[in-house]
């Protein structure tokens, strides 16, 4: 059996060599953004209007409620030509905080 170089423990595997004893587990947490703190940034930084026109469009596309976590897809150039101008506004978002990914979890509290 394998041994840590750090401690002497003796290694395991769960997907890659670890030391049990030295490695302690990071959550695998995705980031939680503030939707309308979101709103407010882009709309503050060259897009007037914007809080209002992107909370009415994602009032209509998503069910949510006071203090609950929603998950915002990013439209493709595809979806964008499909559905026209509002899915711009998921766009500018996930371009502006460089979301990665198609998916982004945003918090809604007022």
């Amino acid at each position: 059996m394998e041994k840590c170089e750090k401690c002497g423990t003796e290694l395991k595997v769960y997907y890659k060599w670890f030391c049990p004893k030295c490695e302690k587990p990071e959550p695998k947490v995705q980031t939680i953004y503030n939707l309308i703190r979101c709103l407010y940034y882009i709309e503050a930084n060259g897009h007037p209007g914007f809080k209002k026109t992107a909370w009415d469009y994602i009032g209509e596309t998503y069910n949510f409620s006071n203090d609950t976590v929603i998950g915002i897809y990013c439209p493709t150039e595809e979806d964008i030509t499909d559905y026209g101008d509002d899915s711009k506004l998921i766009s500018l978002i996930f371009e502006v905080f460089d979301i990665e990914g198609d998916t982004a979890l945003f918090e809604i509290s007022w």
